[in-house]
């Protein structure tokens, strides 16, 4: 029997849920273990990095995938939510799409797919993709779904959630350098 599908909105929360925790992931990783030789480290770093993008890029990625943010945001709302969103990075519509554009090439071209004649220089930074995530879970997601699901079990605020969540990596992440430290020769 199949499986039920979850609520489109739910959906759209779970991945940009799923973007913050691998964002926090990475960034702790990176601060607890700069220069790490040990290969488990390294590749949890590299994944964070290129799972986290692949997670935002569902939601504003290519605009005819399924779950790009325009195919749940009604219609009628889309021009306010760019200009919200826009506002939210602080960028023009046009530095938007420039950043946009580096996403989605770092994706395509050495996340999700590996292009031999991949010409990017720097890894993507996230700030602008965190707040275009926090922005569209603050403005849409959480309060389309908690007015039906007054109870759910998903934060209230996702930056908060985000602080604290990247305290408790942080917590985690010293401890387990620590048990991982006599690798590091």
């Amino acid at each position: 029997m199949p499986q039920p599908q979850p609520h489109p909105v739910e959906t759209h929360i779970q991945i940009v849920w799923a973007f913050v925790r691998l964002v926090m992931l990475k960034r702790v990783l990176h601060e607890v273990l700069p220069n790490t030789r040990v290969d488990f480290w390294r590749i949890m770093q590299g994944a964070s990095l290129d799972y986290g993008l692949i997670e935002w890029c569902k939601v504003f990625g290519n605009y005819h995938d399924d779950t790009h943010w325009t195919k749940l945001v009604p219609s009628n709302r889309h021009d306010d939510f760019r200009k919200g969103l826009h506002a939210a990075v602080g960028r023009s519509a046009d530095e938007w799409d420039a950043y946009h554009t580096e996403m989605k090439e770092y994706r395509d071209q050495l996340a999700a797919h590996h292009d031999l004649t991949a010409t990017l220089d720097n890894f993507p930074s996230f700030d602008a993709a965190l707040e275009a995530a926090y922005f569209y879970y603050a403005d849409f997601l959480y309060p389309t779904w908690v007015a039906d699901h007054p109870n759910t079990r998903y934060p209230a605020d996702m930056k908060a959630f985000a602080v604290g969540y990247r305290d408790d990596l942080l917590k985690i992440g010293n401890v387990a350098a620590q048990a991982t430290k006599q690798f590091e020769s």
